[in-house]
């Protein structure tokens, strides 16, 4: 029997496509991706780390032997919620960024707008002259 009705179809179908939807998304489900865009210029590397929702309070960074590790802690929501569904991430994530030749001490950060801009400028390296020996 052939049937060209939305309405039959759809109750059928939906459960399907709604599997297929929570398996492209399964690399996010339930995780904070920080999604991170890394810009390089001749002075310094720039990070811009979407955050959306997160405090300034609960996000840390530490800069430790070339490598940039930024911690992200969200609070899950209190009291007796009924989810039928949950994506929002709830719970503690990490990511880290090897980056090499950086100026710790100088190294800067602000979350503005739900976006986290590193500023990790790099090392000047002093040029030396070099002397040439004269035979």
């Amino acid at each position: 029997m052939y049937c060209n009705n939305n309405a039959y179809w759809a109750p059928l179908l939906r459960p399907l496509f709604d599997a297929m939807e929570d398996t492209k998304n399964a690399a996010n489900f339930g995780t904070l991706s920080m999604k991170t865009d890394i810009i390089e210029d001749e002075n310094a590397y720039t990070l811009l780390v979407d955050l959306p929702g997160v405090a300034k309070e609960n996000v840390s960074l530490a800069y430790e032997d070339n490598t940039l590790t930024l911690k992200v802690k969200t609070d899950a929501e209190t009291g007796e919620i009924k989810y039928v569904r949950r994506e929002r991430f709830a719970g503690e994530a990490s990511r880290s960024f090897y980056i090499e030749g950086i100026d710790e001490k100088a190294i800067g950060a602000k979350l503005e707008n739900g976006v986290l801009a590193i500023h990790l400028p790099k090392i000047k390296e002093e040029k030396k002259a070099h002397i040439v020996e004269i035979n």
